[in-house]
């Protein structure tokens, strides 16, 4: 588990710093990186990199009826300090300056402008205003398929919390609704089954909380895709005393 836990992070290293490694560096990376790899890893990262699906642009299934508010539980703290004004990892940005996708930040920053986590910060119902201009113009700025913002993790970790959002107060406009339908079929067609640990299992998690969201034949199918790789992921990741394995 050591050695996978290790494969793991070399591949996450070079999915996000590759291009930016020199070419004797980046081979050493890989060479240590896959002699630690399973063999479906393998395959599965070579089908992910060929893999370029098309969005489906298709209406959004109706929304399920019945679903009770969302039981919030711990909460991170508020990343938003204004309108558009963003700080991650101790460092302050905003879409005036930064836009959604400014090279100038690291690829981590720039994944968790698109993680949508102040959503559902401590204080959130406070900021709603500065929510639904930020979901505005996400949505104008990223086009389907289109920058990081359209990985399959920074989808995985948006899709809930933007369910988490329309389930405690706040409203997803129809723009955004047809968005998160677009965005959970993409994701069935990138799962991260090459990575696997947390990106799998976010995955996983994102497409429950979209297929449980939406009702019909095709959220049913990602709900099932969904909850049979979390079955088959929890008594791996799931350590004995409770602990999860990363």
């Amino acid at each position: 588990m050591k050695f996978l836990r290790s494969a793991e992070s070399r591949l996450i290293l070079l999915t996000a710093f590759g291009d930016t490694m020199g070419p004797l560096s980046r081979m050493m990376l890989y060479w240590h990186t896959v002699k630690y790899l399973r063999p479906a890893q393998i395959t599965a990262r070579i089908r992910f990199h060929r893999a370029q699906p098309k969005p489906n642009l298709a209406p959004p299934p109706r929304l399920s009826e019945g679903l009770g508010p969302w039981v919030a539980g711990a909460r991170r703290a508020a990343s938003l300090s204004g309108p558009g004004r963003f700080t991650f990892l101790s460092e302050a940005g905003s879409l005036v300056e930064n836009g959604w996708d400014d090279p100038a930040k690291s690829k981590l920053w720039r994944y968790n402008q698109h993680y949508f986590d102040d959503l559902n910060a401590v204080n959130a119902e406070m900021r709603r205003d500065w929510h639904y201009q930020l979901l505005n113009d996400w949505l104008t700025a990223n086009p389907p398929s289109r920058g990081s913002g359209w990985e399959p993790y920074p989808i995985s970790l948006r899709i809930v919390n933007w369910v988490k959002f329309a389930l405690s107060g706040g409203e997803l406009s129809a723009e955004a609704r047809h968005s998160l339908a677009i965005q959970a079929r993409y994701l069935t067609q990138k799962i991260e089954w090459h990575l696997l640990g947390n990106h799998l299992f976010a995955n996983a998690k994102a497409l429950v909380f979209a297929g449980l969201l939406f009702e019909g034949d095709e959220p049913d199918s990602w709900f099932r895709l969904g909850r049979d790789i979390l079955l088959k992921e929890l008594p791996e990741q799931i350590l004995d005393d409770g602990g999860q394995f990363e």
